[in-house]
C-alpha cells in the first residue's frame, strides 16, 4: 500500500460505512462524521494521487487523465484548507477531480503530456519520476517550513532568560 493508495481507499471505506448503517446507525453515522473532517485525500490537489496507484485500473486511469483534461489550469492555486468533498455510494475517483488537482503537476514542473497518451504507455520511469519529484519538492517544503519555523521561535525568544520566556506567556 502506498499514499497513492489513499485517494482510492478513503471513498471505498465511506460507502462500506454507509451499508454498515443498515448494522449500527449509530457507529456507522460516528465514524463518517470522524472521517469526513478528515479528507485531505479526497481533496481536489490529492485524488490526482489515484493515478499513481495500483489499485486503480487503466480504465478508470484513462477516465481520471481524460476527466482531468476538461479543468483549465488555474492562474493561482488556493493555499490553506481546502473543502472536503461529500462522498456518497455514487462518487467515482473522477467526480472528485476539479481545477485544484492540476497543483501537483504545477508544483513539481513535470509536464502533462504523457496525460494525453494511454495509462498503459506510462512508463514505470515517468511514474517514478513524478513520485520521487515530488518527495524532493516535499523534503525541500518541509525543510522550509521548518527553518521558519526556528526563525519566528528565535525572534520571540531571543535569549534563554526566564523573564523573556515568561513575558512571551503572560504578557
Amino acid at each position: 500500500m502506498t499514499g497513492a493508495d489513499a485517494p482510492v481507499n478513503d471513498p471505498h471505506f465511506v460507502k462500506q460505512l454507509l451499508r454498515y448503517r443498515a448494522v449500527d446507525r449509530d457507529v456507522a453515522d460516528t465514524a463518517l462524521k470522524v472521517l469526513r473532517r478528515h479528507g485531505w485525500n479526497l481533496t481536489q490537489e490529492l485524488v490526482v494521487f489515484s493515478l499513481f496507484s495500483d489499485k486503480v485500473d487503466v480504465d478508470e486511469k484513462s477516465r481520471l487523465a481524460a476527466r482531468l483534461q476538461t479543468f483549465r489550469v488555474p492562474d493561482d492555486f488556493e493555499l490553506g484548507v481546502p473543502d472536503f468533498p461529500d462522498v456518497d455510494e455514487g462518487t467515482e475517483l473522477v467526480d472528485l477531480l476539479g481545477p485544484n488537482s492540476w497543483t501537483l503537476f504545477m508544483l513539481l514542473e513535470t509536464g502533462t503530456s504523457w496525460l494525453q497518451s494511454g495509462p498503459e504507455t506510462w512508463s514505470e520511469d515517468l511514474v517514478h519520476y513524478v513520485i520521487s519529484s515530488f518527495r524532493s519538492w516535499n523534503r525541500l517544503t518541509t525543510r522550509e517550513f521548518l527553518l521558519q519555523g526556528v526563525e519566528l521561535h528565535r525572534r520571540k525568544f531571543p535569549d534563554f532568560q526566564k523573564k523573556t520566556i515568561a513575558s512571551a506567556f503572560y504578557t
